[in-house]
């Protein structure tokens, strides 16, 4: 069982979709769905999302190509989606996906792992979940709210800096990974 200290609930997980996804989701996801439903966890930075929901299905569909089976597990503070499936061995894994830089990140084939480095690594967590940029964020502009991340405005393919915490936005995750994605051009992965 997943213990997750700071979690704030936005909504109960329909029972449909728990039994549509145990057995194919790691257990720890079902878990958390059971337990604690979707929301926000780790200071509002990772968000637990329905994996069925139409516009994250769209966005999956259309920039990746070099995953199969993927379902979106996670949203983060920074817009970047956290997804379970198969890429080029065919073995599952979670992904993050950083739809800003057009770049993707093997988290693990572990998802028990992931939560114990979730936990304990500040400094991996920094480097692999880009948490730092969504901390000095927060410290100036707040917490964005379930359904909302930072966005760096304007985007960094469009002459954004990177480094600038400024330029991040609270902004719809959902409009802004679509925004980057028609920049960008499909598939982006």
């Amino acid at each position: 069982m997943v213990q997750i200290k700071d979690f704030e609930k936005y909504s109960s997980v329909p029972t449909d979709v728990i039994l549509k996804y145990e057995g194919v989701l790691p257990d720890e996801i079902i878990s958390i769905w059971k337990q604690y439903g979707f929301g926000s966890f780790h200071h509002g930075f990772l968000r637990t999302v329905n994996p069925d929901d139409p516009e994250f299905v769209s966005i999956l569909t259309e920039t990746t190509e070099i995953f199969s089976e993927v379902k979106v597990l996670f949203s983060t503070g920074m817009n970047d989606l956290m997804v379970w499936g198969k890429s080029v061995d065919d073995e599952y894994r979670l992904y993050i996906l950083k739809y800003r830089n057009e770049s993707y990140e093997i988290l693990g084939k572990n998802m028990d792992l992931f939560f114990v480095f979730l936990n304990a690594n500040a400094d991996v967590q920094a480097e692999q979940l880009s948490i730092q940029p969504y901390k000095e964020a927060v410290k100036i502009k707040g917490y964005p709210t379930y359904n909302t991340g930072f966005g760096y405005v304007p985007l960094l393919m469009l002459g954004g800096n990177e480094a600038d915490i400024e330029s991040l936005e609270i902004v719809d995750t959902k409009t802004h990974i679509t925004l980057i994605s028609k920049f960008v051009g499909n598939p982006i992965f």
